[in-house]
């Protein structure tokens, strides 16, 4: 990006005027991006001009997304990454990161049945996305 944007309006402004009229799925409307708690700044690709933008409630779809970064399996890089976040119209980064470690049970001593229901619940629930769009990307690399 040329003029690199530095506030939350500038993102914005950056944003409408690059798009103009033309649409991408999701594309939210200029009232819900100016209302919403969380907005986040997608780049496609390192040359692209035009960021897209994702609402968010909260930060908790955002570090669904940087645990799933995180832990891939197959160290494939993501078709997409965050510009820029911004909380309530403010500038946000990402400060740190914490990693928890526990022991695990003994799966020898439990039955395969319990081990194999506990397998799967925890499967589902690593393979579970709440950004759509981040889901469809990285589905498309498990299938490659």
């Amino acid at each position: 990006m040329s003029n690199k944007p530095q506030s939350f309006m500038d993102y914005v402004q950056h944003h409408e005027r690059s798009w103009g009229v033309e649409e991408y799925e999701g594309r939210p409307n200029l009232i819900d991006i100016l209302r919403a708690p969380v907005s986040v700044f997608w780049q496609e690709t390192p040359e692209a001009e035009r960021l897209t933008i994702t609402l968010h409630d909260d930060m908790s779809e955002i570090e669904e997304y940087m645990t799933r970064l995180l832990f891939r399996r197959n160290g494939t890089i993501p078709k997409k990454r965050i510009a820029r976040i911004f909380t309530g119209g403010k500038a946000t980064r990402i400060k740190g990161i914490r990693i928890v470690f526990e022991l695990e049970d003994n799966p020898s001593s439990m039955p395969d049945s319990d081990v194999a229901a506990i397998e799967s619940v925890t499967d589902n629930l690593i393979a579970s996305e709440t950004l759509e769009e981040f889901q469809s990307d990285f589905d498309q690399d498990d299938n490659d």
